[in-house]
Order: structure tokens, then sequence, then C-alpha cells
């Protein structure tokens, strides 16, 4: 029983960037506003640190940080390019630290 209940919630914890291209009512999940993609994951003592990206219909991206899926921080950038470096310098400093990157 408790295994089923915990199954059923890792379902509904993830996100559009875990879902196929079509959805399960057939609409184009590339057509929605908001599009989110995790660019990776850090994990360390029980913990995790996700870098998600966001594409607000392509007028900007936002990059938000979360720790143990509470957001921590997001910044704005008008490009893809620009937030997925400011991603990745992000995580060579938590590598630094010495958090394990896990997908």
């Amino acid at each position: 029983m408790w295994a089923r209940s915990l199954n059923s919630r890792r379902r509904r914890r993830r996100g559009a960037d875990e879902t196929d291209a079509m959805s399960a009512g057939g609409e184009d999940v590339s057509a929605r506003a908001d599009v989110r993609r995790r660019l990776w994951r850090a994990r360390r003592r029980h913990h995790h640190i996700d870098a998600v990206l966001v594409d607000r219909a392509v007028t900007c991206w936002d990059l938000t940080f979360l720790h143990d899926d509470h957001v921590l921080m997001t910044w704005t950038f008008g490009d893809r390019a620009s937030a997925a470096a400011e991603a990745e310098r992000r995580l060579a400093e938590l590598i630094r630290a010495g958090w394990n990157v896990h997908w």
C-alpha cells in the first residue's frame, strides 16, 4: 500500500521536462506558453539542487534553481545560451564545493 502511494507521488511530481512531445490528451506540449527543462541535478548528503530552464513563449528564458524542490532563486535571460552558460558556471561552483552531478 505504501509503495503504491509513493509511486503515485513520484508521478505527480514529474514536470513537463519529463513528458513526451505529445501529452496523453493529444495536445502538442511544445505549443504551450511555458516549456520547462531540467538542465542538471547536483546531490549531496540526501539533498539535491536542480537547474531548470523555462521558455517564456520565446520572449525570454528563466533559469530557476531549486533546493529540494523549493525555489531558491530565479533569473531572467534574453537568450537560451546565456542562461545555459550561467547554469554551467553555477554547477562548476557546486562541484568544487563537493556536490555530485546526478541526472
